[in-house]
């Protein structure tokens, strides 16, 4: 079964973040992140820390919503949850890629690790990407640093 919900806080427009919603792309609107995790554990994890930094938050548990919601919705970024175990990972980024309307969305992926703290973003060729586990401050850099990247292309 597929999920999708948007979340928001009642005070985001008023009070973004810091570096965080409001800064790039639709400038005094908070910043809309899509979550894509099979585990609705894991979505609400990540959703509660980026509800308290002013984001506007929607979910998807596979990739077929997932591809629907940000053509639909068209948030500013996609935080994806990989699991190796799913055959190809990057079929998302390509279908989304592939499209013009979803094509300048960046994705964050997260991997999975093999237990070791995270060591922050780290990039896979083009790609930005967390390893489990990894920190609030970890997750919230990488964020920044997609939307700045996109803020930065916009510009251009």
């Amino acid at each position: 079964m597929t999920g999708h919900r948007k979340h928001t806080t009642g005070n985001a427009k008023s009070h973004p973040a810091p570096g965080g919603p409001g800064t790039s792309g639709r400038p005094g609107q908070p910043k809309h992140i899509l979550i894509v995790d099979e585990d609705m554990l894991s979505i609400v994890n990540i959703s509660q820390f980026l509800l308290r930094s002013g984001y506007v938050l929607s979910h998807a548990t596979d990739e077929d919503d997932a591809i629907n919601v940000a053509r639909n919705e068209k948030p500013d970024l996609i935080i994806f949850a990989m699991d190796g175990s799913r055959g190809d990972s990057f079929q998302l980024e390509r279908s989304l890629h592939s499209g013009s309307e979803t094509k300048p969305i960046p994705i964050l992926f997260v991997l999975d690790s093999d237990g070791k703290p995270g060591h922050g973003p780290q990039i896979l060729g083009p790609r930005t990407y967390l390893t489990r586990p990894f920190t609030q401050e970890q997750l919230s850099a990488a964020v920044r640093e997609q939307l700045a990247h996109v803020a930065d292309l916009s510009l251009t």
